[in-house]
């Protein structure tokens, strides 16, 4: 179990290191990382014919990006709280702002608050994940 809780614990912290490095882009490098999705999508879809505005494209593919990058966050904070009992780990839900914060620092880079709105979304979509993965090994278990 405390193998377990350790490597919960190294894959929260460097998941936060992650979305802190991808913040820390500026705003050419954030849309040149962004950029190669969006390019495969559009191509992908002109191959069936299907027009598509690449700057329409291009936000929904970064708004996902925000939304799954929390996601991944709420889900590893559920999981340290489960294996380590502190709730200590929900505090991860204030790097939204410290992230966006930390944006309006960087060349090119803006921040939202709307983005805010997503990240804690995709946060709060990961911890009810977390809930619902603990609720279905629950309710497979011997009885």
């Amino acid at each position: 179990m405390k193998l377990k809780r350790t490597i919960y614990f190294i894959a929260y912290v460097l998941w936060m290191v992650t979305i802190l490095a991808f913040s820390l882009q500026t705003g050419e490098d954030s849309s040149m990382t962004s950029g190669w999705v969006v390019n495969l999508i559009a191509d992908t879809l002109g191959g069936l014919n299907l027009a598509v505005s690449i700057e329409v494209l291009s936000l929904i593919i970064r708004k996902l990006a925000h939304f799954t990058e929390y996601m991944v966050l709420g889900f590893l904070s559920h999981r340290n709280v489960k294996l380590s009992n502190q709730k200590a780990y929900y505090v991860s839900i204030l790097l939204p702002f410290l992230d966006e914060l930390l944006q309006t620092t960087i060349d090119g880079r803006a921040g939202r608050m709307l983005d805010v709105g997503i990240d804690l979304v995709g946060y709060g979509f990961g911890v009810l994940i977390g809930f619902l993965r603990d609720f279905a090994t629950f309710r497979s278990m011997p009885r």
